[in-house]
C-alpha cells in the first residue's frame, strides 16, 4: 500500500496544494506553523474519517472559503483507489470512495491504513486509560468496519445507559428500563475485547522487541492488557451493581474501563519512569501498531511521523528510520534528519511546498 498523490482544496492553510509522494519516504522542512501537520492530518483524515487534532470540521476550512476538499490517490493490492472528503464550514461532511458516495464512515475504514505518531502522543504513557484504550481503538476501527460498528453500538448503549442512571437517580423510577442498554452493552463488548486482547497478543512481544532494539537492550519493556468484563459476565456485573450505578450515575464495568499496564524492569512507567524513559515507550508501541496493522491487513500502512525526530537523540533517529525503511513514511521536521532513507523533501513555507534538491 502506498500514496500516489494529496489534493487539497481550502484545507487549513493550504488554498491549493497538489503534491506527489514518494514511495518510501517524503520529507516536509520548514520552521514551525507553516502547514507540515496539516498535510499529515489531511491524510490521516482519509485513513480515519476524522482529523486527530479536532472533532469541529469547520476548524479544517481555510479562513474566508466555504468548504475544503481533500483527495488522496493509493494503490492498494495493485489496485488504484481514490477517497475524497468535501468539509463544509457548517453541516456533515462527505466522502467518497472511488466516486462513489459513502453514507457510512465505517465503509471507508480498512482503504487506507495509516499510522501518526506526533510528539503528542507520549501522553500513551503518561496520561490515564482512555489514551490507551484509544490508541487500541484507532488501530483496530482502522483495520476493518466490524470493530468501527461494534465499537460505535457499544459507545450509544453506554451513553443510554449513563443518561438513565442519572435520571433515575434524580426523578426515581424503574430500574428494569435499564435492561435494555445492559443487554447491549453485552452484545456489543465481546467483540471488542476479543479484537482488543488479539491485538494486545502481537503488541506486547512486539513492543518489547521494538524498545530492546532502541535501548540498545539496556532496559526490558514489559506491556500487559488489563481488560475489564465484557459478555454475559459484564451483564450479569451491571446487574448486580445497578445500585450504585445509579448513585454515581456511571457504568462501573466494561470495555470502557479496559487499560493496559506500561513498566519497564518492572517499574510501572507512568508513575516511575523518566521522560526519556517514556518517550522511548512510546516510540516502541507506535512501531508495535504499525507492524501490527500490517499483520492484520496483508498491506504495510503508512507512516506519518510529525515532527518526533527533534524528541530523539541520533542514535534513536538512525535506528527508528532503520525500523521504518521498509513502509511509506511522510516525516515533517524543521531540520533534515543526517540519517535518513533516499526520498523527496519539499520545503513548506506559508501553506506552499517547494521541492528541495
Amino acid at each position: 500500500m502506498h500514496i500516489r498523490s494529496l489534493k487539497l482544496a481550502n484545507y487549513r492553510n493550504y488554498e491549493a496544494l497538489e503534491l506527489p509522494l514518494d514511495e518510501r519516504l517524503t520529507v516536509l522542512l520548514g520552521e514551525n506553523a507553516q502547514g507540515k501537520t496539516n498535510v499529515l492530518e489531511s491524510i490521516y483524515l482519509c485513513a480515519a474519517g476524522r482529523s486527530h487534532r479536532t472533532v469541529h470540521d469547520g476548524e479544517l476550512v481555510r479562513f474566508g472559503a466555504e468548504a475544503a476538499y481533500v483527495r488522496v490517490d493509493l494503490v492498494r493490492a495493485g489496485i488504484s483507489r481514490r477517497i475524497e472528503f468535501r468539509l463544509p464550514r457548517a453541516g456533515r461532511k462527505q466522502a467518497r470512495l472511488d466516486g462513489a458516495p459513502i453514507s457510512r464512515m465505517g465503509d471507508l475504514m480498512g482503504c487506507l491504513n495509516a499510522v501518526l505518531f506526533s510528539p503528542g502522543e507520549l501522553s500513551l504513557v503518561k496520561e490515564g486509560p482512555g489514551v490507551r484504550r484509544r490508541y487500541l481503538d484507532i488501530l483496530l476501527c482502522q483495520t476493518g468496519g466490524a470493530y468501527f460498528y461494534a465499537l460505535a453500538a457499544y459507545q450509544k448503549a453506554l451513553a443510554q445507559r449513563n443518561a438513565l442512571l442519572k435520571e433515575l437517580a434524580q426523578k426515581g423510577g424503574d430500574s428494569a428500563q435499564l435492561d435494555v442498554w445492559e443487554e447491549q452493552l453485552e452484545r456489543a463488548s465481546g467483540p471488542l475485547s476479543a479484537a482488543r486482547k488479539e491485538a494486545m497478543d502481537f503488541i506486547a512481544p512486539m513492543a518489547a522487541r521494538m524498545h530492546g532494539a532502541i535501548s540498545s537492550g539496556r532496559e526490558e519493556l514489559a506491556v500487559s492488557y488489563r481488560p475489564d468484563l465484557s459478555g454475559p459476565a459484564l451483564r450479569q456485573a451491571l446487574l448486580d451493581v445497578r445500585r450504585e450505578d445509579i448513585r454515581r450515575g456511571a457504568t462501573s464495568h466494561g470495555p470502557h474501563r479496559d487499560d493496559f499496564l506500561i513498566s519497564i524492569n518492572g517499574a510501572e512507567l507512568r508513575s516511575f519512569g523518566s521522560q526519556g524513559q517514556q518517550r522511548t515507550a512510546a516510540l516502541a508501541l507506535k512501531l508495535a501498531e504499525l507492524f501490527c496493522m500490517e499483520e492484520r491487513v496483508g498491506e504495510k500502512p503508512v507512516l506519518l511521523l510529525d515532527d518526533v525526530l527533534s524528541e530523539l537523540d541520533e542514535t534513536r533517529q538512525g535506528l527508528l528510520m532503520e525500523a521504518v525503511a521498509p513502509f511509506q513514511t511522510i516525516l515533517t521536521c524543521t531540520a533534515l534528519p543526517r540519517r535518513r532513507n533516499t526520498g523527496a523533501v519539499f520545503q513548506v513555507k506559508n501553506g506552499s511546498l517547494s521541492p528541495r534538491f
